[in-house]
């Protein structure tokens, strides 16, 4: 697995291997990134414009503006605002190389437009701590977030298995 990160002036590979890496190696490779760059995989069945929620995670947590090839139109309302891509993943090679230049030429824009990148940034960053809120997460699963916030002012530390347990009886009581 190939990353690629623009750091200023430049754009450089790095080579981190996130089953691997250690947090600290994760955050290092990353942390003064202002650009990240997610390319798809090619090949077999891989090439089908899926978005990796976990890359993603990493490179909005420490604000980066996400530049990708395009997404499958499945996926598209869930990276909405928090991804720039440039249009619709298409798997041939004409439209492919055709999605990297305008990929590139957005990219380019980006850095010559620091008041842009920086909003870029800012919003993208924003828009991800709201959508993947452990609420917001909890409730998309279809877990009550009254419940949740029940337990927590019993006690400020909720374990997993209190969360699970919680929940497998909230659907005992319904049934």
């Amino acid at each position: 697995m190939q990353w690629l990160s623009f750091f200023p002036g430049s754009l450089q590979e790095l080579e981190v291997n996130p089953a691997n890496a250690t947090l600290s190696t994760m955050r290092n490779a990353v942390i003064d990134c202002a650009i990240g760059l997610n390319l798809h995989a090619l090949g077999g069945d891989l090439s089908v414009g899926q978005m990796e929620s976990f890359r993603m995670a990493l490179f909005l947590s420490h604000k980066m503006c996400v530049v990708s090839e395009g997404l499958d139109p499945a996926e598209m309302p869930i990276w909405d605002g928090l991804v720039q891509t440039p249009g619709v993943w298409k798997p041939d090679m004409q439209s492919r190389l055709a999605g990297l230049k305008q990929l590139f030429l957005h990219i380019q824009e980006l850095r010559e437009d620091p008041v842009k990148l920086g909003e870029c940034r800012r919003t993208s960053h924003e828009l991800c701590k709201q959508r993947f809120s452990s609420e917001q997460v909890f409730s998309n699963a279809g877990i009550n977030v009254t419940m949740l916030r029940s337990l927590s002012s019993r006690s400020p530390i909720i374990s997993g298995a209190e969360v699970f347990r919680a929940f497998a009886e909230s659907l005992g009581r319904s049934s």
